[in-house]
Parts: structure tokens; C-alpha cells; sequence
């Protein structure tokens, strides 16, 4: 999947998190609409929910990189298939704990992660255990490199409710 951010440059470039994908070559960012390819695109004004179904429909996944102050529906009129994501409470240090208030990395990885990635829950709740989530992801060739780290390590937090 590519991943493309429309970037609208109001948040900080040491903390942004689509700078940060920028940086380690997992995103590329575009400036302006017309610029950023037709795709899927994360939207939370979208009338539609992110479904398994989507998956098929195209290999991009587009993102929104703007501050949530400033947050609008006109800013996601990028052409493409808009859809929303699912309930995601923030990890982020920002909006921590707030719905949907995510950050671009965190919203590719709700669009990303799964029922196929989280494929067996024992030995997912054993790896959360021993704090070994990058080997659980990795074994799935599931691990999304984050932050100035380029580890998982206090990064990017994902709640599995069952």
C-alpha cells in the first residue's frame, strides 16, 4: 500500500508524524490537492465507513496532515474514494484519550491493521505481555517504523477491544 499525506505544514516538523513517515521513505507528501494521487482517502467527515471491502479498491491510502484546531470538511476535498475510520480513541500525547483525534501515522494504522494482522489473539496478548509487540508484528510483516526512534517503542499505541 502507498501511503501519500496532503500536507498543510501547521504543526510542528520535529513532532509531525506525516514528516516523520517523510523522513524514514514510508510516505510521500504533496502540498497542494491536485498534486496528491487518486486513492483512498481517510476522511472523518466521510458518510461511509473504512470496511475489509475497501481493501480491493485501490493501492493508495491517503492522509490528512493538518492541525485539528483548523480541521474542516472542505480541507478533505481531495479527489478519491472518501471513507471514515472506525472508533479510535487518540495515543498521541496531544489529544491523548480523545476520539478520533488521531495523528497521521496513527490513522494509517487504523486503516492498516486488521483482522489479518491480529491473527491469532493468544499470542497477541502474549507478545503485549512480554512487551514484545515489534516480533509479533514482525513475524506478520506488520511493523509500521515510527517516530525519531525508527521503533514501535512508545510511539504509537493501538487498543484492541473485544
Amino acid at each position: 500500500m502507498d501511503l501519500h499525506v496532503r500536507y498543510e505544514g501547521d504543526d510542528d516538523p520535529q513532532k509531525c508524524t506525516a514528516k516523520k513517515l517523510e523522513r524514514f521513505d514510508l510516505a510521500t507528501l504533496h502540498a497542494t490537492d491536485r498534486a496528491v494521487p487518486y486513492g483512498l482517502v481517510l476522511d472523518p467527515f466521510a458518510d461511509k465507513a473504512l470496511s475489509p471491502a475497501d481493501r480491493d479498491l485501490t493501492d493508495v491510502l491517503v492522509g490528512m496532515d493538518s492541525s485539528w484546531e483548523s480541521a474542516s470538511a472542505e480541507q478533505f476535498d481531495i479527489e478519491g474514494i472518501h471513507r471514515a475510520l472506525p472508533f479510535m480513541l487518540a495515543g498521541n500525547p496531544v489529544n491523548y484519550g480523545n476520539p478520533y483525534q488521531l495523528t497521521t501515522v496513527e490513522a494509517f494504522a487504523g486503516a492498516l491493521v486488521d483482522a489479518d494482522t491480529v491473527d491469532d489473539v493468544a499470542a497477541a496478548r502474549r507478545a503485549l505481555a512480554n512487551s514484545d509487540a515489534f516480533g509479533y508484528l514482525g513475524d506478520r510483516e506488520a511493523v509500521v517504523d515510527t517516530g525519531a526512534t525508527g521503533t514501535n517503542v512508545n510511539d504509537l499505541r493501538v487498543v484492541v477491544v473485544e
